[in-house]
């Protein structure tokens, strides 16, 4: 309970503890108790309940019973209270409440902060997936539009050049092939389940004559290999058309091509090639080996 010092000293009651100190223990001890009582600032009227909480001894109650309760006033429920611990429970119970309000307030606002930011969350998320797909879509209608397979045309012949041969069309990269030279900014890898196109394949043989399917599924696995194999940035590329075109240009495609003198590219002459060019270079005539040539 607060106590108001200097509403206290200027009091009628604190005048009589001066001249008796006693009654301002027995007082105290009243008023203290009284603000903890139910309902607040009230005590039960009866002189050895009053006593108790006064501390005070029964014999000696009666006689100071009159002074220590000055201020205090039976009200219609029976019960002493007073006035100015009643005031003070007021003004204590004002403030809680006031507290309490304050506390409410800014419970609400958190909350509210907590919704609105659960809201914004939950629209950029919406956005987001609304606004992906409609890009990929435009992407895929814009590079359906500007593609370079054309199903059913090119060239298409076996390896005796008596009917068309199908190649082998399936996979991610066979439904949709990459455009050739499509705007891109960002390369990818070769497709898990990659395998050649058959406009690609078409193209191959339409280069290379020489070429027959079977050789065109070879390079196709070997260039799957070759890329499934790279790590990093190095296995990604913008234009996979563009990548296998390379790869059927280079040396390492054709390496197995036959060539006028019946041996492939890189093949290891024999060892009579050998001979006889180490006898050409001497002078020796080989079909008289013991006669060198003038």
């Amino acid at each position: 309970m607060p106590i108001e010092i200097h509403r206290l000293r200027r009091s009628k009651a604190w005048l009589i503890c001066k001249r008796k100190p006693e009654l301002a223990f027995y007082m105290l001890n009243l008023w203290t108790a009284a603000w903890h009582d139910t309902p607040a600032a009230s005590l039960e009227d009866d002189d050895d309940v009053l006593a108790d909480i006064a501390m005070c001894e029964p014999s000696k109650w009666q006689k100071v019973r009159e002074q220590v309760l000055r201020g205090w006033v039976k009200c219609s429920d029976g019960r002493l209270y007073h006035p100015v611990v009643a005031d003070l429970a007021r003004g204590a119970w004002t403030q809680k409440q006031a507290q309490r309000q304050r506390t409410e307030a800014a419970r609400l606002a958190r909350e509210q902060k907590r919704q609105q930011s659960m809201q914004h969350a939950a629209a950029s998320v919406t956005t987001e997936n609304v606004t992906k797909p409609v890009a990929v879509s435009v992407t895929e209608v814009v590079t359906e539009s500007n593609g370079t397979e054309r199903t059913g045309e090119g060239p298409e012949r076996d390896r005796n050049g008596e009917g068309p041969e199908t190649l082998p069309v399936g996979g991610r990269a066979a439904d949709k092939p990459p455009a050739a030279g499509a705007a891109a900014t960002r390369g990818s890898r070769l497709p898990a389940d990659w395998q050649l196109p058959k406009a690609w394949g078409e193209w191959a043989l339409g280069e290379y004559p020489q070429w027959t399917a079977a050789k065109v599924r070879l390079e196709a696995d070997r260039f799957a290999d070759h890329w499934r194999a790279k790590a990093g940035k190095a296995g990604t590329a913008l234009d996979w058309l563009a990548v296998w075109r390379n790869w059927c240009r280079s040396d390492i495609a054709h390496r197995d091509d036959p060539k006028p003198n019946g041996r492939a590219i890189g093949a290891q002459p024999g060892i009579d090639e050998l001979t006889a060019g180490v006898q050409r270079r001497l002078g020796i005539n080989p079909a008289n080996p013991e006669t060198i040539d003038a």
